[in-house]
């Protein structure tokens, strides 16, 4: 798991991580659908005005994967605002319109480093999430607005006084979360093979190792929202026996303003 403490610029940077492999697929097979010449009609004819060069080098036909090693953000983001192309995606107008704006958001991403502040940085999400939801990929969806939600809280907790100290909320995800879940895992569940429940105790030894090594509350914070965020195989494996970090969020995020005397 990577812990985060990120800036507005590094949460644009995974946001933009997140969009680009499902919008690339829905780009592409929208180009598909117009016949077998799109690579020629639709990248070949606007290479200059994305790529800004004469001598970019693109094949002579590709596909998806040839697509992916010659766009980057940026060039996606203006290839689809391109007057040439609009007309491939006219009944969804909308994916054109807030590309146009991602290429402001993404020249501000690379021009402005340093100066990024987390109001940028929410509307650029809010943005990428407008786009997930036109292209359906709900589960694009789900974790942009996860990784808003983090650095709404992360933003939060910069302006406001953290009180919990890390062993109080180091106590409260083992009692309420891990060691919940290590009851479940060792009292039989039926539901998982015995190599799921293996690897299941092993990544919540980690996690414990991991919570140990931790000693200031804004690195038990930065953990917390890292196992939200990072959603990986092992999050599915749990929501089928346990308990997971993102269903005790709000109770967590309380708990960060009251000290152990309160």
């Amino acid at each position: 798991m990577v812990i985060l403490s990120l800036t507005p610029r590094s949460y644009v940077t995974e946001a933009f991580d997140l969009i680009y492999f499902p919008f690339t697929l829905y780009v592409c097979e929208k180009f598909e659908k117009t016949g077998e010449n799109w690579w020629d009609k639709y990248i070949h004819k606007t290479k200059r005005d994305v790529f800004r060069e004469d001598g970019k080098t693109l094949p002579k036909k590709g596909n998806l994967k040839d697509f992916r090693d010659n766009f980057d953000e940026l060039a996606l983001f203006k290839l689809i605002s391109n007057n040439s192309v609009k007309s491939v995606f006219l009944k969804n107008l909308v994916v054109t319109i807030l590309s146009e704006k991602l290429v402001l958001i993404r020249n501000e991403w690379a021009h402005r480093e340093g100066s990024h502040s987390f109001c940028w940085a929410d509307e650029a999400l809010k943005t990428m999430i407008k786009l997930a939801k036109a292209i359906e990929s709900d589960e694009t969806i789900e974790k942009l607005k996860i990784l808003r939600d983090g650095m709404r809280v992360e933003n939060r907790y910069r302006t406001r006084k953290l009180i919990a100290t890390p062993d109080t909320l180091k106590c409260f995800l083992n009692k309420e979360i891990l060691a919940v879940n290590e009851k479940h895992l060792t009292t039989g569940n039926k539901n998982l093979s015995d190599n799921e429940v293996t690897e299941a105790l092993r990544k919540i030894r980690h996690s414990r190792e991991m919570l140990d090594e931790l000693k200031t509350t804004e690195g038990v914070v930065a953990f917390f929202w890292s196992a939200i965020i990072y959603k990986n195989d092992s999050y599915a494996l749990t929501k089928q026996f346990g308990i997971t970090f993102e269903e005790k969020r709000d109770d967590f995020d309380a708990l960060c303003y009251y000290s152990e005397a309160n």
